[in-house]
């Protein structure tokens, strides 16, 4: 389950559960390759246009796993509003997982 109780009854975000915003493909190809113009489709580039060499989906999930890792270890304070909206995000996610 994405949430669980407090003892008090309010909802609590797990910080297993944490909305990362620099995992994405997007921002590992702008790390790897800024500017480049791309595109992918199941995990293959079918589109490359740039004059560097396409990197692997190795270097991308590798910039990928070092960004999470770096989010990891920040310690984010949310405000209230942003963890009910965090938790309503979550929860339908969960939903559509289930």
């Amino acid at each position: 389950m994405v949430r669980k109780m407090k003892e008090e009854g309010e909802l609590e975000i797990k910080p297993k559960n944490k909305i990362y915003r620099l995992t994405g493909i997007d921002s590992a190809m702008e790390l790897l390759r800024p500017g480049a113009k791309w595109e992918i489709s199941n995990s293959k580039f079918t589109r490359w246009e740039d004059d560097r060499p396409c990197p692997s989906m190795d270097e991308v999930r590798d910039a990928q796993r070092k960004a999470q890792e770096f989010e990891d270890s920040i310690n984010t304070i949310w405000t209230k509003e942003q963890e009910n909206q965090i938790l309503k995000m979550q929860g339908n996610i969960g939903g559509a997982l289930n």
